[in-house]
């Protein structure tokens, strides 16, 4: 009881010395602030965000300010986006294809033997560029968009909801008739469904030879190139996912109604990175250097730094300590695992100690009221009796 007065008492008094303390940004909602963002691509510090009925805006700070990029686009319905070299290429919903060379300073129609004009999906390799489309399969070019060639042998569908290039391999997933990879341009397509048991694909994203798949029913991953497949969606809370993306050893999900997930281990186990993201829906994702991008289906583009990510636990595996709940808003939990707890310090991300209490009883669990602590992240470094160990949590 005493520990829990003294702790009190010391949180008030730091709590007025941090009201002026920055704490690092969770998620922020950009300026783009209103609108279904359909799709988004970081391409050479520039975010370009395809929205349904206002067309592409363009952010070359990321995301803090805004430009509508529309000039020669007569169809504001934005569907998918990707880059090959310095030109940008647009899908719309059935306007078919437009290319810009100039960062969306103006764009061109190029539809030149589509025969389908609603497209579902954008990717590009060095060889070309690659569109899906709603009712005509796949279709390539080989001269930026000048001209268009339906590439389908193989494929046992015309609707091609996602496509992925790695290297010269490309990936298309079929609604209803899961994914396919072609070597040679599309000239023959095979089948790479092993193990994917849901066969509406929505997002495919490709890092080496590691893969995720993204349906309608959770994450499947591949470590041989979509040669077979399981099923990754522990930690999950949602399983209706629109849209993968990754950086580094980590994967982002974006899932229809919970929010975006992140996995750091090949989708062993996924963790909620939705803390202040006010939108659930995310219909689509970017990264750039700095910054994780969440398109919405109503609220326009929010942004997460990177340095945020991954922020749930230092020494997870192994550890004799556990923070629960994290984040948390009112209180944790130390708890020890077979040890006991001689002291423990708080610290914010300056470093400075903001909390330090001896432990009269070593008992677990240990409660810390953080009630009036700033929402931001904070350190906390436990010493118990196995030795010294160091956690993150976050304060919502």
């Amino acid at each position: 009881m005493k520990a829990k007065i003294l702790l009190i008492t010391t949180l008030l008094t730091f709590y007025f010395q941090l009201l002026t303390f920055n704490c690092a940004a969770q998620w922020q909602q950009t300026s783009l602030d209103s609108g279904e963002i359909y799709t988004m691509l970081y391409s050479n510090s520039n975010i370009f965000a395809g929205t349904q009925g206002n067309g592409i805006f363009l952010s070359t700070d990321d995301g803090s300010t805004w430009t509508q990029v529309n000039t020669g686009i007569a169809n504001p319905y934005i569907t998918a986006l990707t880059v090959s070299g310095t030109d940008i290429f647009a899908g719309t919903d059935g306007a078919g294809v437009y290319m810009s060379s100039n960062n969306g300073g103006n764009w061109t129609q190029v539809n030149s033997g589509l025969t389908s004009t609603i497209i579902l999906s954008l990717a590009a390799n060095s060889s070309g560029i690659f569109a899906g489309t709603s009712g005509g399969g796949v279709f390539y070019s080989s001269n930026e968009g000048t001209s268009w060639n339906a590439v389908n042998t193989g494929l046992p569908g015309n609707d091609i909801t996602a496509l992925a290039a790695n290297g010269n391999t490309i990936y298309a997933g079929i609604d209803g008739n899961g994914e396919y990879m072609t070597v040679n341009n599309g000239s023959i397509w095979a089948a790479v469904n092993t193990g994917l048991t849901d066969n509406d694909v929505l997002a495919i994203d490709v890092n080496g030879s590691s893969m995720f798949t993204g349906t309608g029913n959770g994450i499947y991953y591949s470590a041989n190139n979509g040669t077979s497949w399981s099923a990754a969606n522990t930690g999950l809370t949602n399983m209706d996912i629109n849209a993968i993306a990754a950086s580094g050893s980590y994967t982002f999900a974006g899932t229809n109604g919970g929010g975006v997930f992140s996995s750091s281990n090949n989708g062993t186990k996924w963790e909620s990175l939705s803390w202040k993201l006010a939108q659930n829906a995310i219909l689509s994702l970017t990264v750039s250097s700095t910054y994780l991008f969440a398109g919405t289906d109503s609220g326009g583009v929010w942004k997460l730094p990177l340095s945020q990510v991954g922020i749930k636990e230092i020494n997870e595996n192994g550890s004799n300590i556990r923070v629960y709940p994290n984040p948390a808003s009112e209180e944790i939990q130390v708890i020890g695992n077979q040890c006991s707890v001689i002291s423990l310090t708080i610290y914010n991300l300056l470093g400075e100690s903001l909390y330090n209490l001896p432990i009269t009883d070593y008992h677990s669990p240990i409660t810390v009221n953080i009630t009036d602590m700033p929402s931001g992240i904070y350190t906390i470094q436990v010493k118990t009796d196995k030795g010294l160990e160091v956690k993150k949590f976050m304060k919502e």
